[in-house]
């Protein structure tokens, strides 16, 4: 019994994983993926200049546009990697 809980536990996790990687897909088609650990998706969204706020104090903190995996920056976003469609952090 145990076993057969396991295996539909694992079955479910790797269909909610495919929906959400088909749904981050459609919604942002224009996500990147850092060219250094391939850590994605990155939604730069309406941001062409990544240093544009890139260390900007707000209230909450501050902006980064580093790699929230290695910290990989480069402020223009055709340096990076469209995003290949495979969920990594």
């Amino acid at each position: 019994m145990v076993d057969f809980k396991n295996r539909n536990r694992i079955a479910r996790t790797a269909r909610d994983e495919a929906a959400t990687t088909e749904f981050l897909k459609r919604q942002y088609p224009n996500a990147v993926q850092c060219p250094n650990c391939s850590a994605g998706p990155v939604i730069p969204e309406n941001c062409y200049d990544l240093g544009a706020y890139h260390g900007e104090r707000t209230r909450g903190g501050h902006i980064s546009s580093a790699c929230p995996a290695c910290r990989f920056f480069n402020r223009e976003r055709g340096n990076w990697v469209r995003w290949n469609g495979q969920m990594r952090q």
